[in-house]
């Protein structure tokens, strides 16, 4: 690839990675008790309120065990439920209606979705510099079949790559081309296999580690 190709498919600055899962989430009431001391957690009930010095947070976890193999089985976020300039409502409480409709209270909890990270509106940063996350929510899925399918179309068709799926394609076109090519120098086998239009993407590099996967 030129120099030119490369500036004229550079990577979206706006791209946000999707995580398909089944969301839980809770409302609960923060009692501060002073800098320092840790809040005291309650669930909030439709007969409590939120007085001074109390807030309302809501903690949405994520559970992709069940969707796909992850490092990370599990992703929570919380954020802090206030109106005005900040992330619940520009981004958060939005994107739920958008999802959900108004009684996402009613239907949200237990559902499957899709959500994306997004930079918090109040300017929050982690100690790298970069600014915290919350969650934008895109899509809901009516049962785990369907998630797990959306999921793999998202990881297929270019947000995100996978390489579990290109590596089994290289090592069955490299075990075709073997016996195909039996009295052929594996130089040039390498190198038939990377002019094929499957493993355009592999280097012989690549492609000779899957021979070694592959028990070859």
């Amino acid at each position: 690839m030129t120099l030119q190709d490369q500036i004229d498919n550079a990577p979206d600055g706006n791209f946000k990675y999707t995580t398909i899962g089944q969301m839980h989430f809770e409302i609960e009431r923060y009692t501060w008790n002073g800098k320092g001391v840790s809040p005291t957690k309650e669930p909030l009930a439709d007969d409590m309120e939120v007085g001074p010095g109390q807030d309302m947070f809501i903690t949405f976890t994520i559970n992709t065990a069940d969707v796909r193999d992850s490092s990370y089985p599990e992703s929570r976020r919380n954020v802090k439920i206030v109106s005005g300039a900040t992330s619940w409502a520009e981004t958060v409480h939005p994107s739920l209606i958008a999802v959900f409709g108004k009684d996402w209270l009613k239907s949200a909890e237990g559902s499957y979705v899709a959500f994306q990270d997004v930079d918090n509106s109040e300017g929050r940063e982690k100690v790298d510099g970069s600014l915290w996350g919350v969650p934008r929510f895109t899509a809901k899925y009516a049962n785990l079949a369907e998630a797990t399918q959306a999921d793999a179309d998202l990881r297929n068709g270019g947000n995100a790559t996978s390489t579990v799926v290109d590596l089994s394609q290289a090592v069955e076109t490299a075990k075709q081309l073997m016996t195909a090519l039996s009295t052929t120098d594996r130089g040039k086998v390498f190198a038939q296999m990377n002019e094929t239009r499957e493993l355009e993407t592999l280097t012989p590099a690549q492609v000779k580690d899957s021979f070694t996967q592959a028990g070859v």
